[in-house]
Order: C-alpha cells, then structure tokens, then sequence
C-alpha cells in the first residue's frame, strides 16, 4: 500500500508542480509539503482536503494511507564510540 506521501507526490508529478507551487496553492509553506511526502507526520484533514483539490485527488485515499517515516541509522549511544544502535545492549 502507498503511503500518503507517495500518493501525494505523484500525483504532484502528474500535475507538473513543484513542491513550492503545491504548498502556494494549498496554502501552506513548501517545507510542510516535503516533510508529508518523506512521512515525517501525517497531515491534518484540512491540509488533506486542500491537497486532494487541488491534485484531483480522494480525500479518503489520504487521510486512509499509512505514514511511515524514512528509516535513519543508529543514533550514537553515549561513552560507547557510537559503534551500537540506540536500545542494543553493549556485549
């Protein structure tokens, strides 16, 4: 299943927008459109609503998809190098 931010940026593709000509037209700064279309948060339904208007899109397609955050690696652990990701018991 795509996530909202898939959806969203293809269908942004399709209409030949930028992510700053999208945020204008939906009323938002551009850098709310990039942080939806990486899955850093889910949109609030009055940004999806605007969103799916303006792509042609279904609201119900948006605010049903899942939002999953890009993985990122491990996060240093304090006094061990950083050589551990977080939670991992040091041997």
């Amino acid at each position: 299943m795509d996530t909202q931010g898939q959806i969203i940026s293809r269908a942004r593709d399709k209409a030949r927008l930028s992510r700053s000509e999208l945020a204008t037209r939906v009323g938002v700064d551009h850098s709310s459109i990039a942080r939806l279309e990486l899955g850093y948060y889910r949109g609030a339904i009055d940004t999806l609503r605007r969103i799916a208007a303006v792509l042609d899109l279904s609201l119900a397609a948006l605010a049903d998809a899942p939002v999953t955050a890009p993985a990122r690696g491990p996060t240093p652990c304090a006094g061990d190098g950083g050589s551990e990701p977080p939670n991992q018991p040091v041997p």
